[in-house]
């Protein structure tokens, strides 16, 4: 690779942003690296000392210097002397809660490059006044004619200011601020009045506010009841709806406040199965998982709900994890849970940091779970935490106090643009999907970014340097019509460097229509489903989607032959033993109608017994959170499917019937925890327990390494990694981790060795033409 200086006068692209023309600024005098990259996530896996690496071609630019290199040529100080007087204006003044879009801000007469406070109050009056009873949902510092970059890429979940340009005399800051507030629904749309605040930090002018009035949206169906507490009336309890995805209710699609007497109308946008849950100062709220709460068209549904004060007090503050400095405006989930940080959602509520990132709220005693929503972090250049809580407390005996939150901060960037495969405007170019959420997991499954696409299909995430699969929600693409697309894995070597990474969904040409039941004919409710695609043999191209209470689930898919099967941590956790997972083949000319999909309903059997797995360590310490998948061929030849998960103890427990199973662990959770691969288990089972103990053994210290593959302009690909000094080696590559073949020998001479492929592109090809697979490297004994 060899750096290429980049031209010291600037570049500068057009690029539309939210109704605005906006004028994108590149790092003046930056040097960066660009090349054809094959994104690749090393991790650990296969026989003794074996790591492997994924390969997805694409175009990677690096950008190694600091984003605001020549500020002071760029961004000269700020003038003492503003223009006078401030003026604040925003955009709107009344909106409904199904507004989806952005808030216009204008701020005129400050100081070139002076910075102001932007704040966003809920407030409990009609006059607009900030009270002590006041909710800070959301507080940003912004510069005028300050352009926050990470690599080469603007941060658009920062707050900022639209930058003019003038080709002839380049100048950044006026003395005035246009910027935006987006509202994308959720807590950021509780209908009700709400005052925005500008002022100066420094204290230079008087604060300035202006006022926002949200309002209800009628719709034909809509739930309907009291907030009580005891038999008294709750009133101005905040009262959700929320959406069953993922087999939880995570998605808050609208919002309501009860009156004074405690009644509330919540309207639904559509018919589905929703839940009805409220929070309330000094109060938890249930979330009845598994409630039957379909709502049909223009059904009225009354639903009272019954509040818990609090006995027991939480409080602390979230803080930036390098700076330290409090994170204002930030919403707080605490939901009742384990020790273990599982949440189990009998009861949750909600807390908002104030001007100083401190949070306290009520709840009950026992094991409560703090959590922070991925969208509401990421909006913040934040990381959430994925699996688990990302602290949990004990309120049994007494309260807990000055809890610590400290939030991740993403230093590196991957935006793009995210555009139909099918449906194309009139130049031909894919139409934008706005209103899809995107999500980006980092290889060790703990943090989480996401962001929602704007109008024109594009979105931003701010994450860490490490390596990164990204993906946008199926079930947003499939409410536009189109089915889930596929996954990317990226890779950032250090940190401010971007990533553009385009993405395309196709339209929805077919699809899968059914029920789940139990052995005596009852839904099997609120369980994730995953379809696999077998044609492209990539264990990344699945498509989520879930199903009430009623076990109904449905799937839009592409042409292609579609494996169907559950999640594996929920199947394990209601130990479900499936027969004949259904396959389906969507052919590529056919015509997609929904009244006709194809019916395919999944059968769960009884259990006879179980097989009790025990995973260690070689120390004799239980392995946690490695799932299991077992399967029996029966003699009529029907295939029987089970599952497991380890738990905290390395325990395990597989439902099945008297047959000759095999076993295959999770090589991906074994690889996390820093095992090896453990080959595929052969078991006879027989009466109600069968026994199995596993040793998980830990990596060789010197076992070979993989770094990124880089394709090279001869078409092959060369890919870099470290091992033993003098050990001989054999590289292989895979599409599926099962079947494995032989490129031929590597030595790792002074501990550094190269592997080249020159057929990858014509062995793992995949519906879009892009190469994809694994590679691995195993050394010789």
């Amino acid at each position: 690779m060899k750096a290429k200086k980049f031209n010291p006068i600037g570049l500068l692209k057009p690029l539309t942003r939210p109704n605005k023309l906006y004028w994108r600024l590149f790092s003046f005098g930056a040097f960066f690296v660009s090349f054809q990259c094959a994104y690749a996530t090393v991790s650990q896996c296969g026989n003794t000392g074996t790591w492997f690496a994924t390969a997805n071609e694409k175009t990677l630019v690096i950008n190694w210097n600091t984003p605001f290199q020549g500020q002071d040529e760029i961004f000269p100080d700020p003038d003492p002397e503003g223009t006078g007087p401030i003026t604040f204006e925003l955009s709107d003044s009344i909106i409904p809660t199904d507004y989806f879009g952005y808030i216009d801000a204008s701020i005129s007469g400050l100081s070139k490059g002076q910075t102001v406070l932007l704040e966003r109050f809920l407030v409990d009056n009609d006059e607009g006044i900030i009270g002590p009873n006041a909710i800070l949902m959301d507080s940003r510092l912004i510069t005028d004619g300050l352009l926050p970059l990470i690599g080469e890429e603007p941060n658009y979940n920062e707050t900022l200011d639209y930058i003019e340009v003038d080709f002839e005399a380049v100048t950044f800051r006026d003395g005035e601020i246009e910027t935006y507030f987006p509202i994308r629904g959720g807590l950021e749309a509780i209908p009700g009045e709400y005052v925005y605040r500008v002022s100066s930090p420094l204290g230079s002018f008087d604060p300035k506010t202006q006022r926002l009035t949200i309002v209800e949206s009628p719709t034909e169906q809509m739930f309907t009841g009291r907030v009580v507490s005891n038999g008294e009336p709750v009133p101005g309890a905040i009262v959700g709806l929320l959406q069953s995805v993922g087999g939880s209710y995570s998605h808050l699609k609208t919002a309501s406040v009860a009156d004074e007497d405690g009644y509330y109308t919540l309207y639904a946008p559509f018919e589905d199965e929703f839940e009805v849950a409220a929070v309330a100062p000094g109060y938890v709220g249930p979330l009845s998982i598994g409630a039957d709460s379909y709502i049909e068209f223009e059904e009225v549904v009354e639903r009272d709900i019954e509040l818990e004060a609090g006995t027991r007090t939480i409080s602390g503050s979230v803080i930036d994890s390098v700076t330290g400095k409090p994170v204002a405006g930030l919403a707080v989930t605490f939901v009742t849970g384990s020790e273990d940080g599982e949440p189990d959602g009998r009861f949750f509520t909600y807390a908002w940091t104030d001007a100083n990132g401190v949070f306290s709220v009520s709840v009950t005693p026992g094991i409560w779970g703090l959590a922070l929503k991925p969208s509401e972090v990421s909006s913040r250049s934040y990381l959430a935490g994925l699996k688990k809580m990302l602290l949990t407390v004990d309120t049994r005996e007494e309260d807990v106090t000055e809890v610590s939150l400290p939030l991740v901060r993403g230093e590196c960037m991957v935006s793009g643009y995210l555009l139909s495969d099918t449906l194309l405007d009139e130049s031909g170019k894919g139409i934008p999907l706005e209103g899809v959420e995107v999500f980006a997991f980092n290889e060790e499954l703990n943090l989480t970014a996401s962001g929602v696409t704007y109008e024109d299909g594009w979105f931003n995430l701010a994450v860490t340097p490490g390596h990164w699969i990204v993906f946008p929600f199926s079930y947003d693409l499939e409410a536009r019509g189109h089915s889930g697309s596929r996954s990317y894995p990226i890779h950032f070597s250090a940190v401010d460097q971007s990533i553009r990474l385009d993405i395309s969904a196709k339209e929805a040409q077919g699809g899968i229509v059914g029920f789940v039941e139990d052995p005596n004919s009852e839904p099997v409710g609120k369980l994730r489903l995953l379809a696999y695609n077998s044609d492209s043999g990539n264990q990344e191209a699945v498509v989520q989607t879930t199903y009430g209470s009623d076990g109904f689930y449905s799937f839009f898919l592409n042409p292609g032959n579609w494996f169907l099967f559950p999640d594996a941590s929920q199947a394990a956790q209601r130990q479900l033993l499936f027969k004949d997972l259904p396959t389906v083949h969507i052919p590529a000319d056919g015509v997609f109608d929904y009244s006709n999909l194809d019916f395919i309903s999944m059968e769960t059997l009884p259990a006879s017994g179980r097989i009790m797995v025990s995973l260690s360590d070689e120390q004799g310490v239980g392995v946690s959170g490695v799932k299991m998948h077992a399967m029996l061929t029966q003699e009529d030849g029907s295939i029987l499917d089970a599952f497991g998960e380890t738990d905290s103890n390395g325990q395990a427990s597989v439902p099945i019937v008297d047959g000759d199973w095999k076993i295959h662990l999770s090589l991906r959770d074994l690889r996390h925890a820093g095992k090896q691969e453990l080959p595929l288990i052969s078991l006879s089972a027989e009466g109600e327990l069968t026994e199995l103990s596993l040793t998980a053994v830990d990596f060789e210290n010197l076992s070979p390494r993989l770094v990124a593959p880089v394709f090279g302009e001869d078409g092959a690909i060369y890919i870099q990694g470290y091992g033993e000094p003098g050990r001989l080696y054999e590289a292989q590559h895979s599409r599926d981790l099962e079947h494995w073949t032989t490129l031929g020998l590597v030595s790792a001479i002074e501990g550094d060795f190269t592997m080249i492929d020159t057929d990858f592109p014509s062995f793992s090809e995949t519906e879009d033409d892009e190469p994809r697979g694994f590679y691995r490297v195993t050394p010789l004994q």
